[in-house]
């Protein structure tokens, strides 16, 4: 093959986006000591026949999902790549992996069956937009899974440590890797000193530490060699919807106990009422309550730039993002500081300090109340074990902070307090 561009795009590592072993960082699960994926590789599928669709980040990262959901549950699913090729929107020369990771996460996958592969190009390049039907179709996905991905490196130039990196980072999953198509030597396929121009799924490294991978050209399953740079290599995790549960509900035992500890270090009015809240399968939420709009409009908002008024600076807007969001629901001052915040919910009724970590409840943790090192932080829980803020890197409404990650930022690191809130009345 010559050396054409084969659908990657190198892509720009802001700070908002997950890297392995920083602070905005997945969890490690070994789900596969040996770091050797073979047995469970998916169905191969072309991402070109009588057209090049340019889609190697959709083929390859798709190869990474379904290769981890057949070793964690037995069953070898089939997910289209029309559809996400369609709702990260493609187009030639290719596009960045860490988006197309970042689209499934947010909008969950298809089965094959539901948009499958077509004769032409103009046709798989539909529904564009998606469609209604199959955007509920990707959020049932959702309802079963949640991923996380990083990066394993960032301007990593020597190429010993990645492919250590790498090797540790098999044990979790297989990997989304960067390579230079296709060159080959002596059976094996080297660097011959081009950019990264391709994205597939590596599945082992063996003990001649050549990385395998699981190509969506050839009917091929190709080996590296030792020396190959790969350039960009993503990790991924994956959780079922009864992890995510459990992890939720420890996370909250945790939390709690804090929660209790600092109740007693916290003024009178805003001592927080201890109760234990059941943890159930399906919660029915209260119809039509404040907090259940407050949740509706923070989900509505994710993914843009909220703060209208512009009174902070990106990176401290949180305060003004959470206050913008909840004047839409009841009428509340923009403010910009996290101390001065707290202290506003204090003095108002209408919100009650809890131990409960639901869904639409605020969480704070004030500026000048630790031991300085880190900025104090606000933000709206949602309701699938996260937390929603500004983000200081894009200064758009995220779901960026696990509750675990908030302990640890907030609670471990700056010695601050956490004090979770509920709109009531």
């Amino acid at each position: 093959m010559s050396k054409i561009n084969y659908g990657f795009v190198a892509p720009v590592i802001t700070p908002d986006n997950y890297v392995l072993g920083s602070l905005l960082s997945a969890p490690k699960v070994v789900r596969n000591p040996s770091g050797n994926w073979a047995q469970w590789l998916p169905l191969y599928e072309p991402q070109s026949s009588s057209y090049e669709t340019f889609g190697c980040t959709s083929w390859g990262t798709l190869n990474v999902i379904e290769t981890m959901i057949n070793m964690i549950t037995g069953v070898e699913p089939n997910y289209s790549d029309r559809h996400i090729y369609n709702v990260v929107g493609i187009n030639p020369p290719g596009h960045d992996p860490h988006d197309v990771a970042e689209k499934i996460r947010k909008n969950g996958l298809i089965p094959q069956s539901a948009l499958p592969y077509t004769r032409t190009f103009e046709e798989f390049r539909t529904p564009r937009p998606m469609t209604k039907v199959f955007n509920d179709q990707g959020l049932q996905w959702l309802q079963k899974y949640g991923l996380q991905h990083e990066w394993i490196f960032t301007d990593l130039k020597d190429k010993s440590k990645r492919l250590e990196l790498m090797k540790e980072c098999l044990r979790y999953s297989p990997l989304g890797v960067a390579v230079e198509a296709w060159t080959q030597v002596d059976g094996e396929y080297v660097s011959t000193g081009i950019p990264n121009n391709h994205w597939c799924m590596a599945f082992r490294i063996d003990e001649k530490n050549r990385v395998w991978v699981f190509d969506s050209y050839d009917r091929s399953i190709k080996t590296l060699s030792a020396d190959h740079d790969i350039q960009y290599a993503k990790r991924f995790h994956l959780d079922t919807i009864d992890t995510v549960k459990e992890k939720l509900s420890f996370a909250e035992t945790i939390l709690k106990a804090i929660m209790l500890v600092l109740s007693f270090l916290l003024p009178t009015d805003i001592k927080p009422e201890v109760k234990d809240t059941p943890v159930t399968d399906t919660p029915e939420p209260v119809k039509d309550s404040l907090s259940d709009k407050l949740l509706a409009e923070a989900k509505s908002k994710l993914g843009q730039d909220v703060t209208t008024k512009d009174l902070a600076p990106t990176e401290l807007a949180c305060v003004e993002a959470v206050t913008e969001i909840i004047n839409k629901v009841v009428p509340f001052p923009i403010m910009t500081y996290t101390p001065t915040f707290l202290t506003e919910l204090k003095k108002d009724s209408r919100f009650k300090a809890t131990l409960d970590l639901k869904a639409g409840n605020i969480i704070v943790s004030p500026t000048g109340s630790g031991n300085g090192t880190v900025r104090g932080h606000a933000g709206i829980l949602d309701d699938n074990g996260r937390i929603m803020s500004n983000s200081s890197a894009t200064g758009k409404w995220e779901a960026n902070y696990t509750i675990d990650g908030w302990v640890d930022r907030f609670r471990v690191k700056g010695k601050m307090p956490i004090v979770v809130l509920e709109l009531v009345g």
